[in-house]
């Protein structure tokens, strides 16, 4: 399954109006959009922080 798309384990169809969630979650119980089961799924949300310089407001005297 690819990261975006949450499938229906029953039917198989995506689920178009499931909102991606903000944090971690072992289980998630939602209902499907298509067939009307209810089934649980899990999530892992990751970021990636990068830094970079800012000469324009770090100017040394």
């Amino acid at each position: 399954m690819d990261d975006n798309l949450l499938e229906c384990p029953y039917c198989g169809e995506e689920q178009l109006e499931h909102e991606p969630e903000g944090v971690s979650m072992l289980s998630c119980r939602t209902k499907c959009e298509h067939c009307g089961r209810y089934f649980v799924y899990a999530v892992t949300v990751a970021r990636h922080y990068e830094s970079f310089r800012d000469d324009e407001h770090n100017e040394i005297p």
